[in-house]
């Protein structure tokens, strides 16, 4: 099983959780989406008690990462200081696929 650790409270948890056992962080995983717009992908998401699934292609994908400081970790893959002040942006819209 493979495991990496919370961006939360540093604690190891399951890669295919959603989210961390310890601090309750959710976490929303895009690794699998292709975000040039030119291969559909699945997207499923919840709105209440609904959850919707739909064939789509992302029309917006813009990310902005100013890094202020980078994390450190040990050779076994251990969390060891991780910096607050990192200013990520994520826009991204998905356009039915039909």
């Amino acid at each position: 099983m493979s495991k990496t650790n919370c961006v939360n409270c540093g604690s190891a948890k399951d890669v295919d959780a959603k989210v961390c056992p310890f601090c309750g962080t959710s976490y929303f995983d895009l690794t699998d989406i292709d975000l040039d717009g030119k291969h559909p992908c699945i997207v499923r998401f919840k709105h209440g008690d609904n959850v919707f699934q739909m064939k789509a292609y992302p029309s917006i994908a813009e990310i902005t990462f100013h890094p202020v400081a980078m994390d450190a970790r040990g050779v076994d893959g251990r969390l060891l200081m991780m910096s607050r002040n990192n200013n990520i942006t994520a826009r991204i819209e998905f356009v039915s696929a039909g």
